[in-house]
């Protein structure tokens, strides 16, 4: 084998590197964000049983069926996270940058009639992104990785009876990915090298849902949301150029979760409420994948991902002050979803657990609403064929506003 072959062949091994586990969570259970209604993360996401307002578009269709009239919500989740770790490998103490993140999330939805009820909407329920200093332990594994991800959502409701509503629809998901780690030494003599891959793709999902309200004081709901199936087209380059490095078209299949969850409401009196919820990520479903191109010289590269489904656990509720003010509050656990042998800085996941708490005020026809987040994690990862023993921890502070209309 020629040295540039042999060189191409080694960047392939590196992409393998890059891209395994290379996605960009911000919340534990990979890269799955829940949040995404101002009220319902103020009650912990426990939200499923309840859907009455226009955010039922992503947490239960079938509860739109509880409209009385037209309503539109526009909120932004903004987060400031960060994460540190104290490596095992060097003994040295690394942390990603801080800084503000912002995922907005808007909705529309009206009755029909008196049966029947649409929704549509635009949320980001995956993405967000990690980025590391150049001079970590681990900077030939991850220094940044980037995830953007959107989803427009039309669905429909019908009541089959005064108790029993279903839901569904479909959803059109839009993702691009950025994943970038240093060269290996053996390749490249620059302290400053990298490899970065970039692509993006399309895919269509569905959901269905259910709400069952045998009476005033119980609820009951379930969510199912497909699987996205995504075929990534993008470029590989390294900076700086040559060496023989894999530079130019790449693509990849890329998949995220199905997901189900189910939830409980128990109405206490007429100004106070409770819900349990449980969602589970099929996170099994991301195996090993594989990266082609012409970037890569013909040769398909194994991608292991390898993730393990999970659980997360969501308590919380709603208290009515007065006829306009109405507290919340609630508490989530979140299940890590990648296993100690893969485990990639890039993808710092943990079991995370969250405190939440949130405001909503009625002007006539407008409510605004607010919230406050407050997660945390402590991880240790002993095992892993990476780069990345050690002791992961994290602090995510995050602040929701939302307005909804009610015409």
């Amino acid at each position: 084998m020629t040295t540039f072959s042999k060189r191409r062949s080694n960047g392939a091994v590196l992409l393998t590197a890059i891209l395994g586990l290379g996605s960009a969570p911000v919340w534990a259970v990979g890269f799955f964000l829940p949040n995404q209604s101002v009220e319902a993360t103020a009650r912990g996401n426990a939200w499923v049983a309840t859907a009455d307002s226009a955010a039922a578009v992503h947490y239960n269709p079938a509860g739109l069926t509880q409209l009385e009239g037209p309503t539109s919500e526009f909120g932004l989740y903004t987060v400031y996270l960060g994460y540190d770790h104290d490596s095992d490998l060097d003994g040295e103490h690394y942390k990603t940058d801080r800084g503000l993140k912002a995922v907005p999330h808007l909705y529309y939805a009206q009755p029909i009639n008196k049966k029947m009820a649409y929704g549509l909407g635009l949320t980001a329920p995956f993405g967000l992104g990690t980025e590391w200093d150049n001079d970590t332990v681990f900077r030939d594994v991850a220094i940044e990785a980037d995830l953007k991800y959107v989803r427009l959502s039309a669905v429909l409701s019908y009541a089959l009876t005064e108790t029993l509503s279903i839901g569904g629809g479909v959803g059109l998901d839009y993702t691009n990915v950025t994943l970038k780690r240093g060269i290996d030494d053996a390749l490249s003599p620059f302290p400053n090298d990298t490899l970065k891959f970039e692509g993006d793709g399309t895919d269509l999902v569905w959901t269905l849902s259910l709400l069952w309200k045998p009476c005033d004081a119980h609820s009951f709901g379930l969510t199912y949301r497909s699987a996205s199936e995504f075929k990534l087209k993008g470029d590989v380059e390294s900076t700086p150029e040559g060496f023989g490095l894999p530079d130019g078209s790449a693509n990849i299949d890329f998949n995220t979760p199905q997901t189900v969850a189910g939830g409980y409401r128990y109405r206490v009196n007429d100004r106070f409420d409770v819900e349990a919820n449980v969602e589970w990520v099929d996170w099994d479903s991301l195996n090993t994948l594989t990266l082609n191109g012409d970037g890569l010289g013909g040769m398909p590269v194994p991608v292991p991902f390898e993730y393990e489904s999970s659980f997360i656990y969501e308590v919380g509720g709603s208290y009515q002050v007065d006829d306009r003010c109405r507290v919340h509050f609630g508490y989530v656990y979140n299940e890590a979803s990648v296993p100690d042998l893969f485990y990639n800085p890039a993808v710092p996941d943990s079991n995370l657990q969250s405190l939440n708490v949130g405001l909503s005020y009625k002007f006539d026809k407008v409510t605004m609403s607010g919230a406050y987040q407050y997660a945390w994690s402590e991880y240790d990862v002993n095992d892993s064929v990476l780069p990345s023993n050690g002791r992961y921890d994290s602090e995510h502070h995050a602040f929701l506003v939302s307005a909804r209309w009610d015409y």
